[in-house]
Protein backbone atom coordinates (compact mmCIF):
# COMPACT_ATOMS: atom_id res chain seq x y z
CA UNK A 1 0.00 0.00 0.00
CA UNK A 2 2.56 2.52 0.81
CA UNK A 3 4.12 1.50 -2.46
CA UNK A 4 0.94 2.37 -5.02
CA UNK A 5 0.85 5.72 -2.97
CA UNK A 6 4.51 6.05 -3.60
CA UNK A 7 4.56 5.33 -7.36
CA UNK A 8 1.50 8.15 -7.47
CA UNK A 9 3.60 10.76 -5.65
CA UNK A 10 1.81 10.49 -2.56
CA UNK A 11 -1.34 10.48 -3.87
CA UNK A 12 -4.30 7.77 -3.27
CA UNK A 13 -5.80 6.26 -6.19
CA UNK A 14 -9.55 7.21 -6.66
CA UNK A 15 -10.03 3.43 -7.58
CA UNK A 16 -8.00 -0.13 -6.90
CA UNK A 17 -9.41 -3.40 -8.48
CA UNK A 18 -7.92 -6.30 -6.36
CA UNK A 19 -7.59 -9.57 -6.77
CA UNK A 20 -8.89 -11.84 -4.22
CA UNK A 21 -8.92 -15.34 -3.00
CA UNK A 22 -10.89 -15.28 0.83
CA UNK A 23 -11.31 -11.66 1.27
CA UNK A 24 -8.62 -10.35 3.76
CA UNK A 25 -6.74 -7.86 2.14
CA UNK A 26 -9.44 -5.98 1.31
CA UNK A 27 -9.74 -4.70 4.93
CA UNK A 28 -6.24 -4.67 5.11
CA UNK A 29 -5.78 -2.30 1.91
CA UNK A 30 -8.36 -0.13 3.28
CA UNK A 31 -6.91 0.37 6.97
CA UNK A 32 -3.57 0.88 5.51
CA UNK A 33 -4.99 3.50 3.60
CA UNK A 34 -6.58 4.85 6.56
CA UNK A 35 -3.33 5.00 8.36
CA UNK A 36 -1.47 7.10 5.46
CA UNK A 37 -3.84 9.39 5.51
CA UNK A 38 -3.47 9.58 9.58
CA UNK A 39 0.18 9.89 10.04
CA UNK A 40 -0.37 12.95 6.72
CA UNK A 41 1.60 10.75 4.36
CA UNK A 42 -1.18 11.32 1.79
CA UNK A 43 -4.23 12.94 1.38
CA UNK A 44 -7.79 10.41 1.83
CA UNK A 45 -9.52 10.36 -1.30
CA UNK A 46 -11.99 8.20 -0.58
CA UNK A 47 -10.33 5.49 -2.39
CA UNK A 48 -13.03 2.72 -4.09
CA UNK A 49 -11.51 -0.85 -3.48
CA UNK A 50 -13.34 -3.83 -5.65
CA UNK A 51 -12.64 -7.03 -5.67
CA UNK A 52 -11.80 -9.34 -8.81
CA UNK A 53 -12.64 -12.77 -8.87
CA UNK A 54 -12.18 -16.14 -11.29
CA UNK A 55 -15.69 -17.03 -12.09
CA UNK A 56 -14.46 -20.54 -11.36
CA UNK A 57 -13.86 -19.65 -7.81
CA UNK A 58 -15.68 -16.58 -6.28
CA UNK A 59 -16.51 -16.73 -2.60
CA UNK A 60 -16.79 -13.24 -2.15
CA UNK A 61 -19.01 -13.21 -5.18
CA UNK A 62 -21.27 -15.68 -4.23
CA UNK A 63 -21.64 -14.50 -0.16
CA UNK A 64 -22.66 -11.32 -1.68
CA UNK A 65 -24.56 -12.68 -3.76
CA UNK A 66 -26.96 -14.36 -0.71
CA UNK A 67 -26.71 -11.83 1.49
CA UNK A 68 -24.23 -12.61 3.86
CA UNK A 69 -20.82 -11.53 4.73
CA UNK A 70 -19.85 -14.90 5.66
CA UNK A 71 -17.27 -16.17 3.26
CA UNK A 72 -17.75 -20.31 2.55
CA UNK A 73 -15.40 -22.01 0.92
CA UNK A 74 -15.37 -23.69 -2.25
CA UNK A 75 -13.98 -26.30 -4.88
CA UNK A 76 -12.16 -23.90 -7.39
CA UNK A 77 -11.55 -25.10 -10.86
CA UNK A 78 -8.32 -24.84 -10.95
CA UNK A 79 -5.47 -26.85 -12.58
CA UNK A 80 -3.33 -29.14 -10.62
CA UNK A 81 -0.74 -25.82 -10.84
CA UNK A 82 -3.03 -24.01 -8.67
CA UNK A 83 -3.68 -26.32 -6.02
CA UNK A 84 -1.73 -23.48 -3.61
CA UNK A 85 -4.70 -21.12 -4.30
CA UNK A 86 -7.16 -23.74 -3.32
CA UNK A 87 -5.74 -24.24 -0.04
CA UNK A 88 -6.06 -20.46 0.86
CA UNK A 89 -9.07 -20.66 0.30
CA UNK A 90 -9.91 -23.82 2.86
CA UNK A 91 -7.76 -21.43 4.96
CA UNK A 92 -9.90 -18.29 4.88
CA UNK A 93 -12.97 -20.49 6.27
CA UNK A 94 -14.74 -18.08 8.87
CA UNK A 95 -12.94 -15.00 7.95
CA UNK A 96 -15.89 -11.97 7.27
CA UNK A 97 -15.93 -9.87 4.05
CA UNK A 98 -16.41 -6.17 5.37
CA UNK A 99 -18.10 -3.61 3.52
CA UNK A 100 -15.82 -0.76 3.29
CA UNK A 101 -18.19 2.14 1.50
Amino acid sequence: MLRIAEQLHWKLPKHIVVASAGGTILPKLAKAFKELAKVGLVQDTGCKIYSAQAAGCAPIINALQKGTDMISPVDCEFDRDWQSGRWLLRRSRGQRVRRLG
